[in-house]
């Protein structure tokens, strides 16, 4: 089974949810009448496709959604783009735990909504943030299932690509980062021999993502800005099958993401317990970081080494 970003998915869903069980009440705001309503009911499929308009806004650091819903529902109901983004934005604030228990959600993207706030726009938009809490979540999710990109086909990725020793440098160089911090007992790998170099995340069981004020202990601008990388890529994935040109660019900006974030921050050295804990969430972003260089390299058909 494919995993893929559960940031703009789990939104498209949660937006497509609070906006059914909101169908009724704008109804019968706007006084449409039964045989109307039967005609404006709407159709997920027909009106917003498989997910409302979702539109990831650039920020070098942070992870911001905007969703203009409320503009393509407001004609329907013959109401105020202002009233429906409301609406929705407080219907989703609002939700408590005892209702998402009654969805028929995953876990992960339960825990996940609790670190994204929604707030209305000047223009009547919904904007979502990924907050510290959430994205610590995501990534733990990531370092525990297995990664697959929607790929249709890359064998012309060959001759779109010149030079592909970048793109395996950053991988070998993240392999070497892993495996010396596993060798050093800073962090344990399974099957850290792998020539496949397929990890898998052993100690510490919980990785101390969050500092105890719940800010993100990789939280250098470079860090932030790969993390954001490996977000838009995986956001791209969940909605199309990529190209290998796609697939090219993809790489590289995570391989460039990741070279700047290496050279920001040096691992080794400090030993306290709060720079062990800073190190082992800077490594488990070097794991997420492999996986989707390695799974991007096997989808263009290039060698992923574990060593140069």
């Amino acid at each position: 089974m494919s995993y893929t970003s559960p940031t703009a998915k789990a939104l498209s869903r949660i937006i497509l949810q609070r906006i059914t069980s909101l169908q009724r009440d704008l109804q019968e705001k706007s006084r449409i009448s039964e045989g109307a309503v039967r005609n404006l009911t709407l159709n997920h499929q027909d009106f917003l496709g498989t997910s409302p308009p979702l539109k990831r806004i650039r920020h070098p650091t942070h992870i911001l959604y905007l969703s203009a819903i409320a503009h393509r529902l407001a004609p329907r109901y013959g109401v105020a783009a202002t009233k429906v983004a409301t609406d929705i934005a407080q219907a989703i604030t609002q939700q408590n735990m005892a209702s998402w228990n009654q969805l028929e959600q995953t876990e992960p993207l339960i825990t996940l909504w609790q670190g994204i706030t929604v707030q209305v726009t000047a223009t009547n938009d919904l904007l979502f943030q990924i907050h510290d809490r959430a994205i610590a979540i995501w990534l733990n999710h990531l370092i525990h299932h297995p990664l697959t990109s929607p790929l249709a086909s890359a064998h012309s990725a060959s001759t779109l690509l010149t030079n592909p020793f970048p793109l395996q440098y950053a991988h070998a160089r993240c392999c070497c980062l892993l495996q010396l911090a596993d060798r050093t007992g800073l962090i344990a790998l399974q099957g850290s021999d792998s020539a496949t170099a397929t990890w898998q995340w052993v100690k510490p069981q919980s990785i101390p993502w969050l500092t105890p004020t719940e800010q993100l202990y990789p939280n250098h601008v470079a860090e932030r800005h790969l993390i954001s990388q490996l977000c838009t890529v995986l956001d791209q994935w969940s909605e199309r099958s990529p190209t290998p040109k796609l697939l090219i660019q993809q790489a590289e900006q995570v391989s460039q993401a990741f070279q700047v974030a290496h050279r920001a921050y040096p691992i080794w050295g400090d030993r306290s317990p709060e720079a062990i804990d800073r190190q082992q969430a800077h490594l488990g972003l070097l794991l997420v970081t492999q996986r989707v260089l390695r799974q991007l390299l096997n989808d263009l058909e290039i060698p992923a080494p574990r060593e140069l």
